[in-house]
């Protein structure tokens, strides 16, 4: 990943801290006697994550295919 190119391809701004933070204050949430700051933070996650995932569709559709091969080679089908 190059970042010098983020102001130019904003797609490519990495989503790991926000997700991460998303995620903590999700479980932290769930002490809170709030489920508004639990839907929130749990909405938020959600988001993020799909974004994450949109991101690297196409490393996650090349290992997708990886392990269909790996199970055909072993005689693992569906």
């Amino acid at each position: 990943m190059k970042y010098a190119n983020t102001a130019k391809r904003p797609h490519h701004i990495s989503y790991g801290v926000p997700l991460a933070l998303a995620a903590i204050g999700t479980v932290v949430s769930l002490a809170s006697p709030s489920r508004k700051a639990h839907i929130i933070c749990g909405s938020l996650w959600l988001g993020l994550s799909v974004l994450h995932a949109w991101q690297y569709r196409r490393k996650l559709e090349h290992d997708v295919a990886e392990l269909r091969q790996k199970a055909i080679r072993l005689g693992i089908r569906r």
